[in-house]
């Protein structure tokens, strides 16, 4: 005696013989940047069709100072260093960029160009898109321009912070050499200035 159902296993009946297959739907990316993974489904929408991933190795250039900006680079992994240069032997770190945030901050402010270098510190998996149309999607979406702001607020607080934190670094381990010259001024005037 045979079991219900087990003269079908395996065989088509005519049904599905006749049915086109159907496309597999490819699931969305699922990005662990933290601004493409907050932002709001339609402001993500906008960006979604223009962003590729890429892995970038250490000291890539993303921007360059005073340079127009070509693309933006969220990242997914790695570590991104926004340098101001005083002179090209005088540079200091003023921004790291890690999974949370992104490039391109002169853009959403409505800038074209970064005043600073940036470039990758620690190699980085990164979603990026081309400036034109993200400048567009900030143009169409008020409420894209508004979240990203506050990424850029977050930034420059950071960047503050980091300054704050290496002058006083710097005064600390130069507060010697300071306080020798406060004690002693003829050593930093020709001896002619004094009376």
């Amino acid at each position: 005696m045979s079991s219900p159902n087990t003269s079908k296993i395996g065989v088509a009946n005519s049904e599905d013989r006749d049915r086109a297959p159907q496309p597999i739907p490819s699931p969305e990316p699922v990005y662990r940047n933290e601004l493409l993974r907050r932002m709001s489904p339609a402001d993500l929408q906008l960006l979604r069709p223009h962003l590729h991933s890429s892995f970038l190795p250490l000291r890539t250039q993303l921007e360059t100072a005073n340079a127009a900006i070509e693309a933006v680079y969220f990242f997914e992994t790695g570590i991104g260093s926004m340098v101001a240069k005083l002179r090209p032997e005088v540079d200091s770190e003023v921004i790291v960029i890690g999974f949370e945030g992104m490039t391109g901050s002169a853009l959403i402010m409505g800038g074209d160009r970064s005043p600073h270098d940036c470039y990758i510190q620690a190699d980085a998996e990164v979603a990026s898109m081309d400036a034109e149309p993200f400048t567009k999607a900030l143009s169409d979406s008020p409420t894209l321009r508004l979240f990203l702001l506050r990424y850029v607020h977050y930034a420059w607080i950071q960047a503050s912070y980091t300054a704050l934190a290496k002058c006083a670094f710097e005064t600390g381990r130069t507060a010697g050499k300071m306080a020798g010259h406060v004690q002693r001024p003829h050593r930093r005037r020709p001896a002619a200035d004094y009376p």
